[in-house]
């Protein structure tokens, strides 16, 4: 994940599952889910998803920080996966006033 990692953290501090209890936003966490692709000969690959949620304290800061990192990583092959930019949703958190924009990426190995 080291080249996906200095991809993302060239435009924002990311963390792998969650961030740090100091984090300051905006910061981005990511979580990445690989299902192997199995044929007679054995595992032939892997075919996963990565869920980047950015962490912003407005939609604003969050849409461009979106569409920086889908541009850097949208098909893109990185430690061995090609990313593909599948969606993304909005997330609102006004107790700790933060919104999210979470970006899912089809992975392939």
């Amino acid at each position: 994940m080291k080249q996906f990692v200095d991809t993302i953290e060239a435009i924002v501090p990311v963390f792998p599952a969650e961030a740090a209890a100091n984090a300051r936003a905006p910061y981005a966490t990511y979580v990445l889910r690989e299902t192997p692709i199995r044929t007679k000969e054995g595992i032939a690959g892997h075919e996963g998803t990565l869920t980047l949620s950015i962490y912003c304290a407005t939609y604003e800061m969050a849409d461009a920080i979106a569409e920086q990192v889908i541009a850097a990583v949208d098909t893109r092959t990185l430690d061995g996966r090609k990313y593909y930019y599948a969606d993304i949703d909005s997330g609102d958190y006004p107790d700790v006033g933060l919104v999210s924009k979470e970006i899912l990426f089809n992975t392939l190995e």
